[in-house]
């Protein structure tokens, strides 16, 4: 009789510590899993804000005439003019990365970066933005330069990181954007 207790005691204590295998092996499975997404969506949200950029400094200058095409150019803000829909009337683009913290999100290095058409309400791109440094460069030979009228390539380093923590750390995702515009014609 005793014998046939301890089998059951037994094989109760053995039945629990696989099921505490069988859970911790699942919440190791969740995690996982959480954590390839969430680094999935914050890596695509670096490429797509790398597309806009892209997009938007590719067109600096277009269709400005007898005008600056850069009217300022500061490490973590640019204001360029263009005419993005070619409708005649010139646009002035803004880029900048706000002072403030985002407030929706966890990650405590989250910044606003900002972009602004004209005079109308300014955009956030909620993106994770942790970084956001522009250089500029003259031409022919590619120096540094802060003068407007001699800004040929423009790179944009930017860092994205997730937006809440997975397993107490935030994934970074840096990515490098170096640009000549075409408008911006040497001189």
């Amino acid at each position: 009789m005793a014998t046939t207790h301890f089998k059951l005691l037994l094989s109760i204590f053995i039945a629990g510590l696989v099921m505490l295998s069988v859970r911790e092996m699942h919440k190791h499975l969740t995690e996982e899993s959480y954590a390839k997404v969430s680094n999935t969506v914050a890596s695509a949200k670096a490429d797509e804000l790398l597309k806009l950029l892209q997009f938007d400094l590719n067109r600096i200058g277009l269709e400005v005439n007898g005008e600056p095409a850069i009217v300022e150019a500061k490490p973590q803000r640019i204001v360029f003019k263009s005419d993005f829909d070619l409708d005649g009337h010139v646009e002035t683009i803004s880029y900048y990365l706000g002072d403030e913290l985002a407030t929706a999100t966890q990650n405590p290095k989250d910044r606003i970066l900002y972009r602004v058409v004209d005079d109308e309400p300014a955009i956030d791109v909620p993106m994770g933005v942790t970084r956001f440094e522009i250089s500029y460069f003259s031409a022919p030979v590619e120096k540094p330069t802060t003068e407007l009228d001699k800004i040929r390539t423009i790179q944009v380093d930017i860092i994205v990181q997730n937006t809440f923590t997975i397993n107490d750390k935030y994934t970074s995702y840096s990515r490098h954007l170096r640009i000549s515009p075409p408008n911006l014609k040497i001189n």
